[in-house]
């Protein structure tokens, strides 16, 4: 027996050997050599196209499943369920955080039936619009979680709109209240002037106090017996969100319920993959879809507690995410290099953030971002707000915004304009890999286009017999460029 075991350690060890010289043949000692580039460039393909077929495998598993059988448009589903489901069962955990503030998720539906009282009580009915006017505050998602229990529909004013563009943001979507933060009261008299009827603006107080001659929206909120309410489909209509108006006035994304929860799907499943320990820091306004449905509605649906920024403060932006023991957060491309550029703090690398996720990181400085902040895993997202799909780029690719699939397409366009190229036979032609040309995205059941408010206004997004008679495509208006292995990058909007 002993024979037998020495005979075998030898070979083990003769094939151990063995092993390790084949190792170092391969790889050990190439790391004395310079690898050819050519070699550099066939691993970094094959790397990142394993990446893609790992994340079309993820795709299409998780999202397969739900755009069958759980996105039904006549389906009674919203956001909401997410929060009743969260009180239910984490109801003494910290949903909310604002400020000094602290509100569990008992805590947070007591103040939401208080504004869906309220809701009620002014004669908002399911299907009417409202105007919300407000900075970011626990206050502003408990209105919407009170808005979408009782089938109301809130027009997300950005703050930044002034004189006759707020008048119109709030004109088109035929608001029948107004809830306003009272600091935002000033700008709203300069634009409507005479024509305000006080008995529909109902004001709370933020950084100033309510004045004597308007309604105070917190003080006549006080119901929090329990509602009931119409049943909420996911076709119905939940919000109202405005373009940024670049190419004229801002117009009237209409947000159904349904593509607010395809929304959070995205923000949960391939930005940040949230649990009930994660403590979500959101500093972007609550009136963009990357802050509310792709960010802070992802963190809903898995329980996670969210911290609400008012406003985002580069000087106090590492106090914050070291003071409330922060795990993520989601960006624009300007909060980043506003932390870039700024000075060292002695916090920026003494975190617990494990992702981050948002839009706009370019490629130049994501390397330096990243090393510096020491940031673990970034996910760069690509997504319009009106737009059929959107991409994450999960894997993490330095300048990348994901990889498209068979219902996205890049066409060749003029580059100065976004007109589309026509072909001979007056349709139109994908751009090759390295080439910049139009993003387009089908439109089907299963990609479907919410428009606007105006309907003038959603025809002129809608491209018809783009590559052949009747079919139906969203202009995006922004500029893409292929790469190998389906990645795509982003060129210009």
């Amino acid at each position: 027996m002993s024979k037998d075991k020495s005979l075998l350690k030898t070979r083990v060890g003769q094939d151990e050997k063995r092993f390790k010289g084949v190792f170092k043949s391969m790889f050990l000692d190439k790391l004395h050599h310079k690898p050819s580039n050519k070699n550099i460039s066939r691993l970094d393909n094959l790397k990142w196209k394993v990446f893609g077929f790992y994340e079309d495998l993820r795709y299409y598993y998780l999202g397969l499943p739900r755009l069958i059988f759980s996105w039904k448009p006549d389906r009674a589903f919203s956001l909401y369920q997410f929060f009743e489901n969260n009180v239910k069962r984490y109801s003494n955990r910290a949903a909310f955080i604002f400020k000094e503030k602290r509100y569990s998720w008992r805590e947070s539906e007591k103040e939401v039936l208080k504004y869906a009282h309220f809701i009620d009580d002014v004669g908002l009915k399911k299907g009417d619009c409202f105007a919300l006017l407000m900075d970011n505050s626990a206050h502003y998602l408990f209105i919407l979680l009170a808005a979408m229990k009782c089938g109301v529909v809130p027009a997300l004013i950005n703050t930044t709109v002034k004189g006759k563009g707020l008048m119109h943001v709030i004109d088109i979507v035929e608001a029948k209240r107004v809830f306003i933060g009272a600091s935002h009261l000033e700008k709203y008299e300069e634009a409507f002037k005479d024509k305000i009827n006080k008995e529909l603006v109902f004001v709370s107080e933020d950084t100033k106090n309510v004045p004597q001659d308007y309604q105070n929206l917190d003080a006549l909120a006080t119901k929090t017996t329990p509602l009931k309410t119409e049943p909420v489909l996911l076709k119905d209509l939940a919000l109202y969100m405005y373009t940024s108006g670049t190419t004229g006035l801002p117009k009237a994304a209409r947000i159904t319920h349904n593509r607010a929860i395809r929304t959070s799907y995205f923000g949960q499943f391939f930005g940040f993959n949230f649990n009930k320990n994660d403590v979500f820091y959101v500093a972007l306004p609550l009136y963009h879809a990357t802050g509310l449905t792709f960010s802070w509605a992802a963190a809903l649906r898995a329980g996670a507690t969210t911290v609400i920024k008012e406003k985002f403060s580069v000087g106090e932006f590492w106090d914050d995410i070291h003071r409330y023991q922060v795990t993520a957060f989601s960006y624009v491309g300007e909060l980043c290099r506003y932390l870039l550029h700024a000075k060292k703090h002695p916090k920026e690398q003494h975190h617990k953030l494990r992702v981050i996720s948002g839009n706009g990181l370019r490629p130049d400085i994501w390397q330096t971002f990243q090393s510096r902040f020491k940031i673990p895993k970034i996910r760069e997202l690509y997504g319009a707000t009106e737009g059929t799909t959107a991409f994450v780029n999960r894997a993490g690719r330095e300048g990348m915004i994901g990889r498209h699939r068979s219902a996205d397409k890049i066409i060749r366009c003029h580059l100065d304009t976004g007109e589309p190229i026509l072909n001979k036979d007056g349709f139109c032609d994908v751009v090759s890999e390295g080439q910049t040309g139009l993003y387009i995205s089908k439109i089907s059941k299963l990609g479907a286009f919410d428009g606007y408010k105006n309907q003038e206004a959603s025809q002129k997004k809608v491209l018809l017999d783009v590559f052949e008679k009747g079919d139906l495509y969203f202009n995006s208006g922004d500029l893409l460029t292929p790469h190998k292995n389906q990645w795509l990058s982003f060129a210009d909007r």
